[in-house]
C-alpha cells in the first residue's frame, strides 16, 4: 500500500503547485494568447489531477461503505436453522468484520471523501497563499 501514500502527497503537492503556476502565469502576463493557452494547459493538467484523486477517495469510500454492508448482510442472515460449522464460520466473519475495511495513507490516515474535502480546500488555501506572497513582491 506504499503508493497509495506517495499517490495522495504527491497529488496535494501537483495540485497546490499547477494550480498556483497557471494563475500566476496568467496573472503576470499581459492577456496573451500564449499565456491564456498555458493557463489552460495547467489547469486542466490540474483538473484530471483532481479527477483522479477524486476517483481515488470514492473507490476507498465505496469500500468501506461495502465492508459495513457484508456485516450486516451476515448478521440478517438466517443463521438460526443452519448447522454448527456453519454458525462457527459466520461468528468468523461476524469478528473479523467487526472493525470496517478501510485504506490508509501513511498507517495511519483513513482515505475518505470528507478527507477528500479537506484536501481539496488545504491545496486551495496554500495557493491563495502563494498568491499572495507573488502580488507582495
Amino acid at each position: 500500500m506504499q503508493w497509495a501514500n506517495f499517490s495522495v502527497l504527491g497529488g496535494m503537492t501537483t495540485i497546490t503547485m499547477m494550480t498556483f503556476a497557471a494563475l500566476t502565469e496568467f496573472l503576470k502576463s499581459d492577456k496573451s494568447g500564449k499565456a491564456i493557452t498555458q493557463g489552460v494547459v495547467f489547469l486542466s493538467y490540474v483538473m484530471s489531477a483532481v479527477l483522479v484523486m477524486f476517483t481515488f477517495y470514492y473507490s476507498a469510500t465505496l469500500l468501506q461503505e461495502s465492508s459495513e454492508d457484508i456485516r450486516f448482510a451476515l448478521w440478517n442472515h438466517d443463521w438460526i436453522k443452519t448447522g454448527f460449522r456453519h454458525k462457527k464460520l459466520l461468528k468468523m466473519f461476524l469478528l473479523r468484520l467487526n472493525s470496517p475495511i478501510r485504506m490508509k495513507t501513511f498507517q495511519f490516515r483513513p482515505i475518505h471523501l470528507e478527507r477528500f474535502s479537506n484536501f481539496i480546500a488545504n491545496s486551495f488555501s496554500y495557493i491563495t497563499f502563494l498568491l499572495q506572497l507573488a502580488r507582495a513582491k
